[in-house]
């Protein structure tokens, strides 16, 4: 038996990778929000805001990060875009969706 057919040394453990948390980057949020404040139609808001989500996006899929996990991160991340928003008094914010107990707020009363 050579070292190489021992099924011992052919076994790769699993990995799970762990994204940086969405609501850390402040700093990204707010510079999103500064651009959705100054944006000047609709139009304008919606695809500052699409081109920055698929950039976030892209940037973890091609991290190998798992698609629940991505879903859950983008969600985090355009709530503390909408918060930032909020701070800002822009014009322009995400629309978050809505839960199935009637509340804006996806994580619950913060």
């Amino acid at each position: 038996m050579q070292h190489d057919d021992l099924p011992l040394f052919a076994y790769v453990p699993p990995v799970k990778i762990i994204p940086f948390p969405a609501l850390k980057r402040v700093g990204q949020a707010k510079k999103i929000a500064e651009q959705l404040a100054k944006a000047r139609t609709q139009r304008e808001a919606d695809h500052i805001l699409s081109r920055s989500v698929q950039a976030y996006s892209r940037q973890m899929s091609s991290a190998r990060v798992a698609e629940p996990d991505i879903a859950r991160e983008t969600l985090d991340f355009l709530t503390l875009i909408h918060a930032q928003c909020l701070k800002l008094r822009a014009r322009w914010r995400p629309s978050l969706p809505r839960q199935s107990d009637g509340t804006d707020n996806p994580r619950g009363a913060a």
